[in-house]
């Protein structure tokens, strides 16, 4: 029993958040130059980008300790997320998951979320002009 239950104006800026991810998933490539499907991926690269946003405020809420451990903490957060989709791929592996998998490859999961993150540019001190920092950031939440 589906129901529209969005107000208009809120579907129509969630679509265009939306279609920032579509573009930005578009122009990453795997092996033999085969680009992502961004229109396929795009719900779960943006829960990835959701999630780490609400994670990382979820450990802001807890109380600090000590001076400076905020920042250590913030940097082992983002370190575990890039961890966390570590691995490696064949480029036969890869270039069937972009035809079918609606999950973009690890690589992208990881280096595609952050580079939309202002807090791992910031904790980090990367600089704008880095390939890890994107000038139009993809912003839904």
């Amino acid at each position: 029993n589906l129901k529209d239950w969005w107000a208009p104006d809120d579907l129509r800026k969630f679509r265009a958040a939306t279609q920032c991810i579509a573009r930005q998933y578009s122009r990453y490539t795997v092996a033999g130059g085969l680009h992502v499907q961004g229109d396929l991926v795009t719900g779960e690269a943006a829960a990835d980008l959701g999630g780490v946003i609400l994670a990382l405020r979820a450990l802001h809420a807890l109380p600090a300790a000590a001076p400076g451990e905020r920042e250590a903490a913030d940097r082992e957060f983002f370190m575990a997320f890039a961890h966390s989709w570590a691995g490696a791929l064949r480029p036969e592996q890869a270039r069937e998951q972009v035809t079918a998998d609606p999950h973009p490859p690890a690589e992208f999961r990881t280096n595609g979320t952050l580079a939309d993150d202002p807090a791992f540019q910031a904790v980090f001190g990367i600089p704008a002009s880095s390939p890890m920092v994107k000038s139009d950031r993809c912003v839904i939440w």
